[in-house]
């Protein structure tokens, strides 16, 4: 009966320091500031260390509900949330993004890797805007016009 009790004082105290720590932890008073530092920064080492565990296994972080999500995945398998991708620096610089689904693609793929939207290259967009388009197209709307009558 004593040591439920310990515990139960042992756990008030330690909501109490919970509740000061949220309340007050952006500005503690002074008895408070060193252990409200050491919590900060056991906090950003337990961030770093979920970050490298996540990069091994190969895994992101839904946005949405914080579910593992595997790299590459569009979707969430926990919440259906759509994968948002950070921009980071280490994308080159002459990459765009999909314009169906924003992901980044680079200029030699034909199709998103991502949605599968077909995409346009280079070498593809200028021949979208050459005239060599608009007979092709013409002969595909008079051939279909014979087929029907």
């Amino acid at each position: 009966m004593i040591s439920d009790e310990e515990k139960s004082i042992n756990n008030a105290f330690q909501q109490i320091g919970k509740i000061y720590y949220e309340t007050f932890g952006g500005n503690p008073e002074q008895c408070f500031a060193q252990l409200i530092t050491n919590v900060k920064e056991s906090e950003e080492k337990i961030s770093g260390y979920a970050d490298q565990i996540s990069q091994l296994k190969g895994v992101i972080n839904c946005q949405t509900c914080n579910g593992e999500i595997p790299e590459g995945a569009s979707f969430c398998s926990s919440c259906g949330s759509a994968v948002v991708l950070p921009v980071t620096e280490e994308a080159p610089t002459d990459n765009s993004s999909c314009g169906q689904c924003g992901y980044i693609i680079t200029p030699d793929l034909l199709f998103c890797t991502s949605c599968g939207n077909k995409l346009n290259s280079p070498v593809e967009h200028a021949n979208v805007e050459s005239d060599h388009t608009e007979p092709v197209h013409a002969e595909i709307i008079h051939s279909t016009e014979d087929t029907q009558t």
